[in-house]
């Protein structure tokens, strides 16, 4: 895998070998590098004071009523 940083906080992720079959999707590097900049943008935005009085309450307007179950299956056929 290969990552060529084009500016503003984007980069260009590029497979540079024959992907390898994932039976544990933690092990798939496409996955962990996605993961990893996203856990970087989060801590980005929140510590930067990104998380307003007024985000908050956006947040909370936008998912009020939305029923979270951790421990329920998602389909096979859900494209994520």
């Amino acid at each position: 895998m290969r990552a060529h940083v084009i500016g503003n906080g984007r980069a260009l992720i590029s497979v540079v070998e024959e992907p390898e079959a994932y039976t544990d999707i933690e092990d798939d590097p496409m996955v962990a590098t996605y993961i990893g900049f996203l856990d970087r943008d989060i801590d980005r935005f929140a510590w930067d004071g990104g998380l307003t009085p007024a985000a908050i309450e956006e947040i909370t307007r936008l998912t009020a009523g939305i029923v979270v179950d951790d421990n329920e299956v998602i389909p096979e056929d859900i494209t994520l």
